[in-house]
Parts: C-alpha cells; sequence; structure tokens
C-alpha cells in the first residue's frame, strides 16, 4: 500500500470516529473534510477551483486502491470484481487526460488502467486504446508504430474525443503535429462536451500547442455548443478564451486575444472571459483582461 493511500485510510479512520481528532494540525484536519465530503463523488473533486492532483490520488486510492483483493471471490467472479474496478477507474482516467492531470494520469496509467474497458476480458488493450494512451503521454513514436495497424484518424473514445484532442489537452504539441501530419486534419472536430483540440489545449494552459494549433487552421473563436447538455456545468457556448479564463491562465489568455480571439464574446448564459475569471478568483488573469481592453461593465443575461 502506498503512503497516499495510507494518508486517506487513516482520514477515512478519523471519519468513521474510530481515531481522534483533537491531537491533528490544520493540513490533516482539512485533509480529513476533503476526503469526508469527495470520498463518494471524485469527479466532483476535479471541479474544484484549487484542485490539488496529490490529494486527488489519494481518494482515488481510498476509493479503488491499487489492486482490488480478488482471493476470496470463486475463481469465476474475479474476473468480474476486476472489470468494475477498471471501469470505475477508467472514468477518472479520462477526466484526469483531458484536464492534464500528468500525476493522476500516469498512475492510473502504471495500472494498466485505460479509457474503454470494452476488451478488458482480453487483459490487455486493443492498438485503438494503446494509441489514446501514447496521445495522453505524448509518445508519437508509439502513434506512428501502431499507424500501420489501425486508422488512426477514425479512433475517438466513447465521449468522441480523437487522439489530437487528448495530444492538445495534455500540452504534447509535437505530438499534435505529427497527428494533423498522419491524417488527423480535422482541427476543429468537437467531442460530446462540445470541445476541439484546440479549446482544450487554451483550458488546460497550454500556449504554445494552442499558437501551432491555430497556425494550423484551428477556428479561434470556436464555440462549444455540445450537442448533448446545455447545462450550467457543461462548456456550451465557451470559447477557447473563456475555458482559458475560467481555469486563470493568464498566459494562454492573452496569447488567444494577440491571435485575435474576441475579448468579450459571451457563452449561452452571457458570461464572458472577465466575468468568469472573476467569478473563479482568477485576479490576475481578470486584471490582464482589463488590461487589454475587456469591458468592465459588461452584463450577463441575468443582469
Amino acid at each position: 500500500m502506498t503512503i497516499s493511500s495510507l494518508k486517506a485510510l487513516t482520514a477515512k479512520s478519523i471519519i468513521h470516529r474510530a481515531l481522534p481528532t483533537s491531537d491533528l494540525n490544520n493540513d490533516s484536519k482539512e485533509f480529513v473534510a476533503l476526503v469526508d465530503k469527495y470520498f463518494d463523488n471524485i469527479k466532483t473533486y476535479f471541479k474544484k477551483n484549487n484542485f490539488n492532483e496529490t490529494e486527488c490520488l489519494d481518494l482515488i486510492n481510498l476509493h479503488q486502491p491499487i489492486c482490488p483483493n480478488t482471493e476470496e471471490l470463486p475463481p469465476a467472479k474475479r474476473g468480474d470484481k476486476l472489470s468494475k474496478y477498471k471501469d470505475e477507474l477508467s472514468k477518472y482516467l479520462r477526466i484526469s487526460a483531458l484536464k492534464s492531470c500528468k500525476i493522476v494520469s500516469k498512475n492510473l496509467i502504471d495500472r494498466d488502467i485505460y479509457i474503454s474497458q470494452k476488451n478488458s476480458e482480453t487483459k490487455k488493450p486493443s492498438n485503438e486504446e494503446l494509441c489514446i494512451l501514447a496521445a495522453i503521454q505524448g509518445d508519437t513514436d508509439k502513434i506512428e508504430s501502431l499507424s500501420n495497424e489501425v486508422n488512426i484518424t477514425e479512433i475517438m473514445d466513447e465521449n468522441n474525443s480523437t487522439l489530437l484532442i487528448y495530444a492538445a489537452a495534455n500540452g504534447h504539441t509535437e505530438t499534435a503535429i505529427a497527428l494533423i501530419g498522419m491524417g488527423a486534419d480535422e482541427i476543429d472536430k468537437q467531442d460530446n462536451d462540445g470541445c476541439s483540440a484546440f479549446m482544450h489545449a487554451a483550458a488546460n494552459g497550454h500556449t504554445e500547442t494552442a499558437i501551432k494549433l491555430k497556425k494550423m487552421g484551428a477556428e479561434i473563436d470556436k464555440e462549444a455548443n455540445s450537442r448533448y447538455s446545455k447545462s450550467k456545468d457543461a462548456f456550451y457556448g465557451r470559447t477557447a478564451l473563456i475555458l482559458a479564463a475560467i481555469n486563470g491562465h493568464t498566459g494562454a489568455a492573452i496569447a488567444l486575444i494577440g491571435m485575435g480571439a474576441e475579448i468579450d464574446k459571451q457563452d449561452y448564459i452571457g458570461y464572458t472571459a472577465l466575468i468568469l475569471a472573476a467569478m473563479n478568483g482568477h485576479t490576475g488573469a481578470a486584471i490582464a483582461l482589463i488590461g487589454i481592453g475587456a469591458e468592465k461593465d459588461k452584463q450577463d443575461n441575468n443582469e
């Protein structure tokens, strides 16, 4: 068991009142509160403003230990338990990969977790899955070696995220360029959340990748118009600039405006990059946006 797992298990024991809390320092108390709040819904933690990869991994290790104990089960049921374990972790891998949480992604990949578990009964990923893992990790050579076996332009996960999207989301500029050179020329292809590779790069603050994609034809003010959701939690109507600002990536936001992004463009409920930067406590990004001309008094649709 890892140190992070032991730390998380201790927190859970405290929550269940098996251990006293009087002697805990403030950091420990905060971690116990974190486990108590997010243990049953780790996906929610990924949306936390002060998201911390190490803490997220602690939560995952507590919820889904490094290796599930199947020895007490009949042989016929062991595979089913392992499959359910991998199904759960694959959800976290997809989220972490698209948010460029490289510590979490590497940990899960090292556990032999991959995005889709459809072929988990074979105990190894398909070539398509290997390509997705390679895109997440920026392993261009691996993708090129597999391109003779699979059509990389048709590889997408169940959320329609392409290899180009995964490479761009993790800031692997050279891999993204190589993919486009190998035929992944739909730069503005959107996943089910309505986000393109360019949007994912900007959202994660990968300025160099975003600049390169723009030079190769990405639409700078394309809106994330998902056909699946128009909820406030979705990206609906947001542009790359808005996504960069909402995550506090000041450098990326400034670069996008320098490339021609519409600074006061609004999403479907009227939020601008400035409004969302301010709402999420990104003071530096908000000040920078005002400094280069963002309208301070722009109102959303709620006025």
